[in-house]
Order: structure tokens, then sequence, then C-alpha cells
């Protein structure tokens, strides 16, 4: 298996059907690995498909949850799939192939298009990063902010030298994940396309805790 897709299905009820039909639509479809809570109405809704799932009896932190899931992965490579996220079709395979082809390159990210009010608005931040390839620089970028989006991709063997996500974290440990990647010399590769739908939602864990990503941030950047 190349690719195993972590899916994070806590409060995902409306979501999770289409999440996984979009992920098991892509060529090639990869590994969806459901992380959910035991006997929930997201746990019905994977025992639908031909998945991977692995239940909890409470619910975690999103570190956790995805740790779990990488614990239980069998792709080479992992990507983070978000249960109201979408990959355009071809998308799951532009990050893969980014892989395929730099073998010296460990995490990818890519644009997405931001959905805002119902309306598609693709994200943009060339001016910071470049125009595409390497990111030569990416240690300084990250140590002043997150920007590698909602669903990067990554070689299962960094977990071997790095470790996993922080679980204390309750919002930003994907930011912890990025940044502690480039201060130990894995190199990034940024595809300046749009591989998929991030939907703006004012319940989503992120913006439903915005203070406290700004707490975590800080915390991770060691400025608090």
């Amino acid at each position: 298996m190349k690719v195993s897709a972590l899916v994070s299905a806590y409060f995902a009820e409306s979501y999770l059907e289409g999440r996984i039909e979009n992920l098991l639509s892509q060529e090639p479809a990869p590994e969806a690995v459901v992380v959910c809570l035991e006997g929930s109405k997201e746990h019905e809704i994977a025992l639908k498909y031909e998945v991977k799932i692995v239940t909890t009896r409470h619910i975690p932190t999103i570190g956790t949850a995805w740790n779990l899931g990488i614990i239980n992965a069998s792709g080479d490579y992992l990507v983070i799939a978000n249960s109201d996220d979408r990959f355009f079709k071809g998308g799951l395979k532009a990050l893969s192939d980014v892989l395929d082809t730099n073998s010296e390159i460990g995490y990818v990210f890519s644009d997405q298009d931001l959905v805002i009010d119902g309306v598609a608005k693709r994200r943009y931040d060339h001016g910071r990063i470049g125009k595409g390839g390497e990111v030569k620089n990416i240690k300084a970028l990250l140590a002043e902010r997150y920007f590698c989006g909602s669903c990067p991709m990554w070689r299962k063997s960094l977990h071997v030298f790095h470790g996993f996500f922080n679980e204390g974290y309750i919002v930003a440990s994907d930011y912890e994940w990025a940044l502690r990647l480039a201060n130990n010399g894995c190199r990034f590769y940024y595809l300046p396309e749009s591989v998929g739908l991030y939907p703006i939602r004012d319940d989503s864990l992120e913006h439903r805790n915005q203070g406290l990503c700004r707490i975590e941030s800080l915390e991770i950047r060691g400025l608090k």
C-alpha cells in the first residue's frame, strides 16, 4: 500500500460518508484509516465501507487520533484527511508523485481551495514560500507560523526517527510536528497547485478554538 489517509472522525457524522467516498474515488485509492468513537454514528458509517477502523472509548485529542491512525496504517506515505475536507480528482496522486520522484523529500504540502460561505477561494502563499519545489528556508518560515494546510503528506518512516504527534496539543499538533521535522533536517516540498477543498467552519476544531490555537502556536515557537 502506498498511501494511508488518516481520518479523525469525531463530531463528523454529517461529513464522514462524503469523506470516505471521496478518498475511495481517488486513483489509486488510498487505505483509509478511520479513527472514531466505539459504537458512534461515525463507527456505523465506517462499517459500510472497506476501510480500516480504529475505535476509542473516549474522544481523544486530534494528535492522539492521528497517532492511532499512524500505528495502524500500512502505507509508505501518510496524509491527513479531515472529515470535512475533499480532494480533487488526482489531488492525492499529485502529492504522492512528489515523494515518488524526490527521494530526498520527506514532507509535501500544497495549496487548497478555502470554502468560505459556500464559495471556493484558492489559498495563495507564493510570496512567502516561493513558486514551488523544495522550500530551502523552511525552518525560518515555520518558526514564524504554520502554512502547510490541512492535508500534508509525509513518509511514514519519519516517525521512526522523529516520534509521533504531540498528544498534549488540542489544536496545533500538526504545526508542532511540521516544525519539529524542519528543525531536525527533514526536507519540505511545496506543490503550488490546489489539491482539494478546505471548508472554513465556525464550529471546526480550529476555528472554535482560535484563542487556544494562538496560545499553542506561541508555545510551539518558544514564545510562551
